[in-house]
């Protein structure tokens, strides 16, 4: 079968895989879209031989997966959390099982690249409707703040990483073209949420990206001039009227540089959330195994204000704005362990550049794609590490989604032509 036709197929793995990626940002939990495809799909074709073909790397982040739903799951059923608390970790579950079907019946490449591109160009235009059309001061579309800007982001450096490596191939041209407006809206998106966490995201992929292109870059001449152009566009994008970026970064330096130089309290934000890492650690330390649980953790929490240990600002707030200090206080070095886990085993398998289809699915392929694959995988373990340093990513549906589901399809997915011969 030819690529062009492969293309224009609606095999349920390239549509779940194109949808997820690309309805995410424009209707309300629109990532659910794809991912019930996936799931579907799987439920309606996965058979017992399927099962026994599936390699041991495979099994390691099935393991993974599993390792961090179940010990989630169980810790909140022992303390009494509720099932609220089980809706996040099944569905790590959910994706697991569907990755041990994609692996025999891999999504297409480029369904999962035009879905982020066009993900993207979705955040940045609600983004740009909502900040100039209806008014607001900090866009979110359909998630919270923090998340639509952490997220706007992640699609942000996708989208240049694909640009990056594709370098207008061929076969990828259109592709090409699409993610270089998208990355440049799904930017503008992430800087419009006015979330830091979003800014310090998407700084971070940028230093990233920009390393990554002067490495490449042979001739002085030409690093110094993205150097010098990458300085100016941060700049212009710095100081941009009409926007509250500048305002929000220098409160930041400014109440941060008060508070750990002089105690001074500036504004509420990000004060609060310093004492709440603090607040964090000092539970942590207090039960160092088994944490406090999810909910509670909040009454020793309390009492630290009642103590004057940390101030009262969001002290009741449901997550402490720090994925590795909540788990710590809420699951201990056990829970700790875990995340690290699921964060280790991904990035392993792109540091031994292995690929979990089987080789003989691989034949004819070029090394473009999986160094591909590889480096959005790289982008989006990043960002959940960048982003995780001011807020919870794994605590919110959203984030939960596009890590869980969005690994899976990276991982197996392929170009049209061994994507339907593994079929």
């Amino acid at each position: 079968m030819s690529q062009g036709r492969n293309l224009l197929s609606l095999r349920w793995e390239d549509l779940g895989a194109f949808l997820f990626f690309s309805a995410a940002f424009v209707i309300p939990s629109g990532y659910s879209v794809g991912a019930v495809i996936l799931l579907l799909g799987s439920l309606a074709t996965l058979r017992i031989p399927d099962i026994k073909k599936v390699d041991a790397r495979v099994w390691l982040l099935v393991g993974a997966f599993a390792l961090y739903a179940l010990f989630w799951s169980i810790d909140g059923l022992v303390r009494g959390e509720g099932i609220r608390e089980l809706d996040r970790p099944v569905r790590f579950l959910l994706a697991a099982f569907v990755l041990i079907r994609l692996y025999n019946s891999p999504p297409s490449e480029v369904s999962v690249l035009l879905g982020i591109s066009l993900g993207a160009l979705a955040a940045g235009s609600l983004a740009v409707y909502e900040y100039y059309w209806v008014g607001v001061s900090r866009v979110n579309g359909f998630m919270p703040v923090n998340s639509f800007g952490m997220l706007a982001a992640l699609y942000a450096g996708f989208c240049l990483s694909m640009v990056q490596v594709l370098r207008f191939e061929k076969a990828y041209y259109w592709v090409s073209l699409i993610s270089i407006a998208g990355g440049l809206l799904a930017g503008g998106a992430a800087l419009l949420s006015g979330s830091r966490g979003a800014f310090l995201t998407l700084a971070g992929l940028g230093v990233w990206l920009l390393a990554k292109e002067l490495v490449r870059c042979g001739r002085w001449q030409i690093r110094l001039l993205i150097v010098v152009a990458t300085l100016v566009a941060g700049i212009v994008v710095y100081t941009a009227s009409g926007t509250s970026i500048k305002q929000r970064v220098d409160t930041a330096v400014v109440a941060a540089t008060a508070y750990v130089v002089d105690g001074e309290r500036i504004g509420v934000a990000l004060p609060a959330r310093i004492d709440m890492w603090h607040g964090g650690l000092i539970l942590f330390l207090e039960k160092p195994f088994t944490g406090w649980g999810e909910s509670g953790y909040q009454l020793p929490l309390a009492n630290l204000v009642d103590r004057g240990v940390i101030a009262d600002d969001h002290a009741s707030g449901r997550h402490l704005h720090n994925q590795v200090i909540h788990v710590l206080a809420t699951k201990g070095i056990v829970g700790v362990a875990i995340l690290t886990i699921l964060l280790a085993v991904p990035f392993w398998l792109v540091l031994r550049q292995t690929a979990v289809i089987p080789d003989k699915a691989l034949q004819g392929c070029d090394k473009l794609d999986q160094s591909l694959t590889g480096e959005l995988i790289l982008i989006m373990l990043g960002a959940y590490i960048l982003g995780g340093m001011t807020r919870v990513p794994l605590e919110h549906h959203s984030g939960v989604m596009i890590f869980s589901f969005g690994l899976i399809l990276l991982i197996t997915a392929r170009p049209p032509r061994t994507a339907a011969g593994a079929a």
